[in-house]
C-alpha cells in the first residue's frame, strides 16, 4: 500500500480506488490526468490517458451523455442550444 501513495491524490477514497485497481491486476492510472477543452483544462481523478479512459463519473457507465454547462456557455445560448441539440440526435440514434 505505502508503494501506492501519492501526493497528488485528493481524497482518501482516490487512494483506496488506485489500491482496488492495483489488486485487480488493472494498469496504474494516472493522477489529476490534464484535459484541454474548448472551455479550458480541466484534471480527471485518475485515467489512462491513451485509451482516454477517466475514472470520474458515474453517470457515464449507465449510458448517459453529460454535457458540463459554464456561466460562459449561458452567456452565449446559442453555441449551448447547439450542443444540446447535437447530443441529443446522437441519442436518439
Amino acid at each position: 500500500m505505502i508503494a501506492l501513495a501519492d501526493g497528488r491524490a485528493q481524497s482518501p477514497g482516490e487512494t483506496l480506488l488506485r489500491w482496488s485497481l492495483h489488486s485487480g491486476g488493472l494498469p496504474p492510472p494516472e493522477l489529476q490526468v490534464e484535459v484541454v477543452t474548448r472551455r479550458g483544462r480541466f484534471f480527471l481523478d485518475l485515467g489512462w490517458p491513451v485509451p482516454r479512459v477517466a475514472v470520474e463519473d458515474a453517470l457515464e457507465e449507465e449510458g448517459w451523455r453529460v454535457l458540463r454547462v459554464t456561466w460562459d456557455d449561458l452567456r452565449a445560448p446559442a453555441p449551448l442550444v447547439a450542443r444540446v441539440a447535437r447530443a441529443l440526435s446522437r441519442s436518439s440514434r
